[in-house]
């Protein structure tokens, strides 16, 4: 009777260190632009913590999505370079800004770039390290110039206004002929040394762009 007990507390005790030592990581679960699940460290209101390079905080995981272990039996972590969006439900993070899907709009995040869609409208909001404001200018007068090239005769109205906080270049595009109608709007600005592109495009020549500032201003910037 003893050996049966014996042998009962030694399965249950091996069971016990068995969950204890490859417990699912607790922390934000997101997924990065490949599609793989990462878990993110927070902090007490839940939000991702970042070292103070601006490398957000992970928790190491084996390939079944299990926390390892460091020296003091806690939650192995790494900071890393996040050059790219991470998702979760309705939020995307990256080291720059962290963002919130608009009500009544679909979002797609992948790699820098953030894609609104409701309906027939578009919004898409990319940042760039690389690209100052003038080589995305440059980029939009190339679109400028293939729908000359195509026939077209857009109506190009160039404004300076403010956005997030920061002085932004708006390039208002207009088409309509031959019972096409198409509307652009771009913005570009500079915020913290990173260089924000962001597109409003419908079908609707004379669409109102108030929802499309207001979604850009809701960026929450680190």
């Amino acid at each position: 009777m003893k050996k049966i007990i014996s042998a009962l507390l030694i399965c249950m005790l091996a069971a016990v260190c068995l969950f204890t030592g490859c417990s699912k990581a607790k922390g934000l679960k997101v997924k990065d632009s490949s599609g793989n699940d990462r878990v993110l460290v927070t902090d007490e209101n839940g939000k991702p913590v970042y070292d103070e390079a601006g490398n957000i905080v992970i928790v190491e995981t084996d390939e079944k999505g299990k926390a390892k272990k460091d020296e003091n039996g806690e939650q192995a972590t790494n900071a890393i370079a996040l050059d790219y969006l991470l998702v979760s439900g309705k939020n995307a993070y990256c080291r720059y800004f962290t963002f919130t899907q608009p009500s009544g709009y679909d979002m797609s995040a992948v790699g820098t770039a953030i894609t609104l869609t409701k309906g027939d409208e578009t919004i898409d909001i990319i940042y760039d390290t690389e690209k100052s404001v003038d080589d995305k200018s440059a980029d939009i007068g190339e679109v400028i110039t293939s729908l000359k090239a195509q026939g077209f005769n857009p109506e190009v109205n160039d404004e300076t206004k403010t956005l997030c906080g920061e002085d932004a270049k708006f390039t208002e595009i207009k088409v309509s002929a031959n019972g096409r109608e198409a509307f652009m709007v771009s913005a570009l600005f500079e915020k913290n040394g990173v260089t924000y592109a962001c597109t409003y495009k419908t079908s609707k020549a004379g669409a109102n762009t108030g929802d499309f500032e207001s979604i850009v201003n809701s960026i929450s910037f680190r």
